[in-house]
């Protein structure tokens, strides 16, 4: 950037312009490259969330969560002052993929406890934290002890290859623990919309039948 800045502050002469090249304009290129093939794997999961949960709100809590991997990410790059290379595009995109599942085993455990054991919603979204919790965070530990090699850097070349896996664990960290308190709250919120609108309703047309009912006697 701050190479970019000066060009831009330098005058030419009239039929010469000074333009990026070589490998700046190629990490250019690849970090293009990499937002369209992350947003592009983003709208697909969406797609399929919807398809599974056959509703667009639920979906869209998942969604919702993902700006917090990104979160993680940053201040695991931060702390470890490595470099977004273009593994490490790789590694968000990877991330994104695995984050979800978080997300989907908890909404689909609420759901669940809800339609098969007709759970009140609160009761509902407790009990799926409480079984699920577990789970969760055991399968993201295995992830992040299998990644720990790589971010350590301890063989040759590691150093090329570390930020993947920097990215792949600090994403998972915090997403993980944000996810067990954010997405239960998200559910709540746009559940208790959902019912409250679903009641309204029901008192309309309960209204409704009684004038009917008083127009006709």
């Amino acid at each position: 950037r701050e190479v970019t800045k000066k060009l831009e502050g330098i005058s030419v002469p009239t039929g010469y312009s000074i333009e990026m090249a070589g490998t700046l304009k190629q990490q250019g290129e690849n970090a293009q490259s990499a937002l369209i093939a992350l947003l592009t794997v983003i709208g697909m999961i969406y797609l399929i969330m919807v398809a599974q949960f056959n509703r667009l709100s639920h979906p869209f809590i998942i969604m919702l969560s993902l700006p917090m991997a990104i979160v993680g990410v940053v201040v695991g790059l931060v702390i470890t002052q490595r470099p977004l290379n273009e593994l490490g595009y790789v590694g968000v995109i990877m991330l994104i993929g695995i984050v979800v599942s978080n997300a989907i085993l908890l909404i689909d455990r609420i759901n669940l406890l809800r339609n098969r054991d007709k759970m009140e919603l609160q009761s509902a979204i407790l009990e799926a934290v409480r079984n699920r919790v577990r789970p969760i965070l055991m399968t993201k530990l295995t992830a992040i002890l299998g990644m720990l090699p790589l971010a350590l850097a301890m063989s040759e070349g590691g150093a090329l290859e570390a930020p993947i896996a920097t990215i792949v664990i600090s994403g998972l960290i915090f997403h993980t623990i944000i996810t067990l308190v954010l997405v239960p709250v998200l559910y709540s919120i746009f559940e208790g919309v959902d019912i409250w609108r679903k009641n309204r309703k029901k008192r309309k047309k309960q209204g409704r039948s009684i004038i009917h009912e008083m127009d006709a006697v």
